[in-house]
């Protein structure tokens, strides 16, 4: 019973690492045979028409060497026991053995690194910071974000959330587009923030001149 458990959670631990490396990551490598054929064209921003108008060869050919990290069944298993038989299992029988022992072991430091929790609180505090004393420093905005679309659970057979998110899109994406959720361009989010600020500034300077 405790070898078995041993077991399943060597699979288990395997398997997590796996999947999540394939959810959150791209691969690069410029061998086309490591993952499935079709693995280029499994994700959208894989696709050649999404390159930069503008790009250099050189970046095309570092883009063209990334991929969608999906591998066959079989290879899976071959990986799983090639890392438990270590140097016993040989190229001869595994030729792909080296790619994704090391994709394997890349994965498991990058999720390791980022799934620490400590790290994970400390940013979502650092945003909460920025978030509040920028964007979120008067009430109108939080009441907007309050009643946005995405924190509204719609019971109702009319889709108003949807359509509040369309007449949105018509009109820019400021600070009202952000509190509906909508996700800002860089130069939105730049003109948004310095805008605030200096409104804070203005405010500022008003009631030291007031006192």
């Amino acid at each position: 019973m405790i070898c078995f458990g041993f077991f399943l959670f060597s699979v288990s631990e395997h398997s997590f690492i796996m999947t999540a490396s394939q959810k959150l990551f791209f691969a690069r490598t410029g061998d086309d045979k490591v993952f499935v054929e079709n693995s280029k064209s499994a994700s959208k921003y894989l696709s050649k028409d999404k390159y930069p108008d503008d790009a250099t060869k050189h970046e095309i050919n570092e883009l063209d060497k990334h991929r969608h990290i999906k591998i066959h069944l079989v290879d899976n298993i071959m990986l799983y026991f090639s890392r438990i038989l270590g140097v016993f299992c040989s190229k001869c029988c595994f030729s792909k053995k080296d790619k994704l022992q090391r994709l394997y072991d890349e994965g498991e430091d990058k999720l390791s690194m980022e799934l620490d929790i400590v790290k994970i609180l400390k940013t979502i505090r650092d945003m909460k910071i920025l978030v509040k004393g920028t964007l979120m420093n008067d009430e109108d905005t939080k009441f907007q974000v309050k009643h946005a679309p995405k924190n509204i659970l719609n019971l109702d057979d009319t889709d108003e959330s949807s359509s509040t998110e369309e007449e949105h899109d018509d009109h820019g994406t400021g600070l009202e587009g952000m509190a509906n959720g909508e996700a800002p361009k860089p130069k939105d989010l730049r003109h948004a923030l310095s805008s605030n600020i200096k409104k804070k500034k203005k405010v500022q300077k008003k009631k030291k001149s007031d006192a």
